[in-house]
């Protein structure tokens, strides 16, 4: 039961799925890396073709988010994408792809969450 203090109400209905089969039928052919269809990125990367692709998954690390924090906010993740990359080139890996966990304020203030994806678009360009 959730609490009535959350405004959070529970339906007992039924969510209708969209699909009723899945894309591969025989768990054989679930090879790593592949995907019925593929995707290719903005930017060229293609997943599910066969290449796997590290992943960076990151947020802040614990501080305050406001307009006086903002300019330290936005050194770190250039910071984090700057050196994430320089390693990746380094390591001589064929893409990789970030994943930003959005906290709180940036989704009550989407300005932030836009000016860092600005910021870390910039970077990877």
């Amino acid at each position: 039961m959730v609490p009535a203090k959350t405004g959070i109400k529970i339906s007992k209905t039924k969510v209708k799925m969209k699909f009723d089969n899945l894309a591969i039928k025989d768990d054989a052919d679930l090879v790593f890396g592949y995907a019925p269809n593929p995707v290719t990125t903005s930017r060229g990367l293609v997943i599910g073709a066969g290449t796997v692709y590290p992943e960076l998954n990151f947020t802040l690390s614990t501080m305050q988010i406001n307009n006086n924090t903002l300019p330290e906010i936005k050194r770190q993740y250039r910071k984090i994408v700057e050196d994430a990359l320089e390693r990746a080139l380094q390591l001589e890996s064929p893409g990789l792809i970030f994943e930003f966990e959005t906290l709180l304020e940036m989704t009550r203030i989407p300005s932030i969450e836009i000016e860092l994806t600005k910021i870390m678009n910039g970077v990877c360009e």
